[in-house]
């Protein structure tokens, strides 16, 4: 994989990489503003885990050095795996303290479905391309019981590391990442039979370059004063995530997050982020490891173009509206099939038990929840022709590609992105496609 990473590097012009620095960390000055994991919704202080670096937790197996993130119900740290000969070069993880409160049998569920990565064939070139978990542990503080879970750190996020390339990913570069990102779905499809089912820039972590900058990093970091704020039941500490510039380009993205996936049967609730949402998952068709695909595509679009392909799929009032991402699908796609529509009219998925929509409603099929019906299952025709906007097609809104490469580039994002799933190549195959070929360059 790094040999194709170094063929790509030799096809590029000079290429800048923004430079970033480690900051020296202070304290913050008294103020009321939420600060960090205080913006998330339904803060409570007291499910989250009281931890502070130089902490030594796990029966004094991982020495907490510096936090690297949040989300709504956990924080995530770097530390040293102290289980080491002293001969041995520092060793270090991140580790996830979930919130007391979570639904601990979703985190078990998750930590199941990454043993099973964990030991799926090794062998598979997807293998070292999806998160692993290394270690889980339970955590006890003053307030609860908090489930852990330790992962290989990670450098960021591929939202993040495109960024550091003036003028966007290069397309040598953008050829090599979409083929590993393929190999690495195809092995959780084949070899895990899981589907991810939320597939975005975010949850694909790149890993680092050299070894010798996270050790750089963590060094630094164990000197630094880190940024605080106490409130009336814990400390907050700032996160810290910036691992410095890019040492080379051999940085290789990670599959990651397990938080909503699921075994790859056929499902039918709602899955997806907004923008990516497969039309099988809107019209309620149920869905398989294909929506995968579909949602790879987007990604891909995405990380070539720095935008979404589908872009008018909120109302006025600024909430996801199912009818006009339809229609912004017919437009660029064309129309479904009228048989198709026909067809899979027959396939009535109803969830139980019941989910609610964004409107508080209870729904128990796709029609209700995605407010529909939104095609005519006796004619196929879409039931709302007024939102559709003119006809653009892949080729057009691939402007921003040169024509070398336009053509290969829209016939594998077409390819991915077809009304009908059973039409979409699988993972494998569409890593063999001809334009991800660099010696065909």
């Amino acid at each position: 994989m790094l040999c194709c990473l170094k063929r790509a590097t030799a096809l590029l012009p000079s290429v800048g990489i923004g430079k970033r620095t480690v900051a020296t960390l202070t304290r913050l000055p008294h103020n009321d503003r939420p600060f960090e994991e205080e913006r998330a919704p339904d803060y409570y202080p007291k499910h989250f885990c009281q931890i502070n670096p130089g902490d030594v937790v796990a029966d004094g197996r991982y020495s907490v050095i510096s936090k690297l993130g949040w989300g709504c119900s956990s924080t995530v740290w770097l530390a040293e795996d102290l289980h080491r000969r002293f001969w041995q070069s520092p060793q270090y993880v991140s580790i996830k303290f979930n919130n007391c409160d979570v639904d601990r049998e979703s985190i078990e569920q998750e930590m199941a479905l990454q043993k099973r990565v964990s030991t799926a064939d090794r062998a598979h070139r997807g293998f070292e391309l999806v998160r692993r978990i290394k270690d889980s542990f339970l955590h006890v503080s003053a307030d609860g019981t908090h489930l852990c879970l330790v992962h290989e750190p990670l450098r960021e996020t591929l939202e993040v590391y495109r960024r550091r390339f003036t003028g966007g990913i290069p397309i040598p570069i953008l050829k090599v990442y979409s083929k590993l990102l393929l190999t690495a779905l195809d092995f959780l499809h084949s070899e895990c039979n899981i589907i991810h089912t939320d597939l975005k820039l975010d949850n694909i972590l790149m890993k680092f370059e050299d070894t010798s900058v996270l050790r750089d990093a963590a060094r630094q970091l164990q000197h630094s004063e880190m940024m605080f704020k106490d409130d009336s039941v814990r400390r907050v500490y700032q996160s810290c995530s910036d691992f410095g510039p890019l040492r080379a380009y051999t940085s290789v993205p990670t599959i990651a997050d397990f938080g909503l996936a699921v075994h790859a049967s056929a499902g039918a609730h709602p899955i997806q982020p907004n923008a990516y949402r497969a039309p099988e998952v809107l019209l309620g068709w149920g869905w398989s490891s294909s929506a995968d695909i579909w949602n790879l595509g987007n990604v891909l679009w995405n990380l070539a173009s720095g935008v979404d392909l589908f872009t008018r799929i909120f109302s006025p009032r600024g909430n996801y509206d199912a009818k006009r991402h339809l229609a912004q699908m017919s437009s660029i796609l064309g129309p479904p099939d009228a048989t198709l529509i026909r067809q899979q009219s027959h396939n009535g998925w109803k969830w139980s038990p019941a989910v609610e929509n964004d409107d508080g409603e209870l729904c128990d099929d796709a029609s209700s929840y995605y407010k529909g019906p939104h095609f005519s299952y006796e004619t196929g025709a879409f039931l709302h022709p007024q939102l559709v906007p003119l006809p653009q097609s892949l080729q057009d809104l691939a402007c921003f590609m040169d024509a070398k490469d336009r053509a290969g580039f829209v016939d594998l994002i077409g390819k991915m992105l077809t009304w009908n799933p059973e039409e979409r190549p699988g993972a494998a195959e569409l890593a063999s496609h001809l334009w991800l070929d660099l010696s065909a360059s």
